[in-house]
């Protein structure tokens, strides 16, 4: 098992329970900026507890949602019937190699997932293929400050969470759908100071991973943490999410 599987396997039950993921203020403007039709056929990359397929299902014609981890796909599934949703589907796969059939979807989707993935280029290429000629790719995501050259943020990430690969800046991610065949459609950056120990959820701050995250702060200079959109004294975080839609091209 993979460490992302055996994180995600481990906190299935949190994510399933967290009202930030059910019902955060990214999704509330994706769902704006996306505007959806009755007509689409909408795939959700790395969906966990399927929040986001559960959103959007009501607005659309189907969604499939996909994930690589059991635990969180059951998760989903429970939380769908709940719901009473009846066009939403929940399947196993890989981001890189869905195996779903090409030119198939109106909208992908992906959201607070993409740093757990380690080839971001062959999850980009995957969502184009699968995607109609024209179609809509929503991708949301934390993103590392530009001015943060000592990679602090990346290294108190994978310390908090073993199966982080890479948050990376704004302008990777605009450089790589780019040159992949999207076309920019709307950027949307928003911000929120949060406290240390709520940083860290669904980790505890007295875990082993939590008090790792201590050390290392404690032990970076003023100029590196502020860099880092860390405040010195408190130690809570900027976390910037950006909504990324772009236009399938080519």
């Amino acid at each position: 098992m993979s460490s992302f599987e055996e994180y995600f396997s481990k906190h299935a039950s949190e994510y399933a329970k967290s009202k930030s993921h059910k019902s955060g203020e990214d999704l509330k403007s994706l769902l704006t900026i996306v505007n959806p039709e009755s007509s689409w056929k909408v795939l959700d990359m790395a969906t966990g507890t399927g929040f986001t397929a559960m959103a959007i299902a009501p607005f659309v014609s189907d969604v499939i949602g996909l994930d690589a981890t059991e635990e969180m796909l059951s998760n989903a599934v429970m939380l769908s019937e709940k719901s009473g949703l009846r066009n939403v589907k929940f399947i196993k796969g890989r981001v890189e190699h869905s195996g779903l059939e090409g030119g198939s979807f109106d909208l992908v989707t992906c959201r607070r997932a993409a740093h757990h993935f380690p080839d971001k280029t062959a999850f980009v290429v995957e969502s184009k293929r699968v995607l109609k000629d024209g179609g809509l790719f929503a991708l949301i995501d934390m993103v590392r400050p530009e001015k943060d050259k000592d990679n602090v943020r990346n290294r108190l990430e994978i310390l908090r969470d073993s199966s982080h690969v890479d948050a990376p800046t704004v302008k990777f991610w605009s450089d790589l759908l780019s040159k992949n065949g999207f076309r920019e459609v709307e950027t949307i950056s928003t911000k929120e100071r949060i406290a240390f120990p709520d940083f860290l959820s669904p980790v505890n701050v007295d875990s082993e991973e939590g008090k790792a995250c201590l050390d290392y702060l404690k032990s970076i200079s003023r100029e590196s943490l502020v860099n880092a959109d860390i405040d010195p004294d408190d130690l809570s975080i900027i976390k910037e999410r950006v909504i990324f839609l772009y236009r399938k091209v080519e």
